[in-house]
């Protein structure tokens, strides 16, 4: 009789991470050459990218329903899994607040920001890798280190960012729809560091 395969947690994170950068490069890529008229296509583009994570997200908590076994405990993955379910979330949702507010043009702000979901989905995707081998790896705690510094510095750029927005005394309504968008990514930057805190939770109770 044939062994039945056992479901790799640890590279549903890998594609977890794989798709939270396909939509930070996507989102970056949209905004840097934004253009209101393709910008529904662009939306559902982008939609399909966080309805791939959906997929990984059910068969992960599928596989582990049935799970006797798993390398850590079940409800560490649980976690991770929605962890990251967040994060490319997020980034879907910014694309749909630009759209929903029917914004026609960026803020300067918007091109760091993106740059900087950018950055912090690779260090998400480095650190799950070496998650993998979490017994062995010397470098979890530099790439959790580097998560923590990126998500400091989106609080400064959200700082700023909103700061100049009040500073301006625009019309309210332009204030609000960007005040959420520009929160928005700050979100994301924090469901990015959150992943990071699960994964250093599970490290230190397996040490």
């Amino acid at each position: 009789m044939k062994k039945k395969t056992r479901f790799d947690y640890f590279q549903s994170f890998s594609d977890y991470a794989a798709c939270a950068l396909r939509a930070a490069n996507y989102l970056k890529d949209t905004l840097d050459h934004f253009d209101p008229e393709t910008f529904s296509k662009r939306q559902d583009e982008m939609h399909a990218i966080e309805h791939e994570a959906d997929m990984i997200n059910h068969r992960t908590i599928d596989s582990l329903a049935k799970e006797f076994l798993p390398p850590i405990e079940p409800e560490d993955i649980a976690a991770i899994t929605r962890e990251f379910d967040d994060v490319v979330d997020d980034l879907d949702d910014i694309m749909r607040l630009i759209g929903m507010f029917c914004v026609t043009r960026l803020r300067p702000e918007v091109s760091e920001l993106c740059d900087l979901a950018v950055e912090c989905a690779q260090v998400l995707g480095e650190l799950v890798e070496e998650f993998r081998q979490f017994k062995k790896s010397g470098k979890i705690q530099e790439k959790l280190i580097r998560l923590n510094s990126l998500e400091s510095r989106g609080d400064s750029l959200h700082y700023n960012a909103v700061q100049r927005l009040f500073a301006e005394n625009g019309s309210a309504l332009e204030t609000m729809i960007w005040k959420e968008i520009i929160d928005d990514f700050e979100g994301y930057y924090d469901d990015c560091e959150d992943v990071g805190d699960v994964i250093k939770n599970v490290v230190l109770k397996n040490s």
